[in-house]
């Protein structure tokens, strides 16, 4: 009974991470811009589609064994916890004030995949340090 819940919302997270993936990836390349709240998002929902990933294969392990998988069980509460956290900081750092906007992500096509994904990700969070980050 519970796997089915799992089922569904794994399956609009993955739906969700399809659609924000997409839209990361084509604005890197076209656009070379991409707002920091898609990236929160999107790996958001990809935390929020493992948890029930791993939850769905603890309970097909449960009902085999009647025990299930500690391994399985204990990632699934791990990203799900990471994922509370993201969007919890998320709230907060709209609620100190981030404004939409101003925080865009941008990347130089001629850096590599991971340079361009962490490139600028530290404007949000210079808010709450009091630095001030040129763009």
């Amino acid at each position: 009974q519970l796997s089915g819940l799992h089922m569904i919302t794994m399956v609009i997270s993955c739906f969700i991470v399809l659609y924000l993936g997409t839209n990361v990836l084509y604005n890197m390349s076209k656009a070379h811009t991409v707002h920091a709240a898609v990236l929160w998002v999107t790996i958001a929902a990809a935390l929020d589609a493992g948890s029930s990933l791993f939850e769905i294969i603890h309970l097909y392990i449960y009902g085999k064994n009647g025990v299930g998988s500690y391994v399985a069980d204990a990632l699934a509460a791990h990203m799900e916890a990471v994922c509370d956290a993201f969007l919890v900081l998320l709230l907060l750092a709209f609620a100190a004030g981030w404004t939409l906007p101003n925080d865009v992500v941008r990347v130089n096509p001629n850096e590599g995949m991971v340079q361009k994904l962490v490139t600028d990700l530290a404007k949000p969070l210079a808010s709450f340090s009091g630095t001030v980050v040129n763009a």
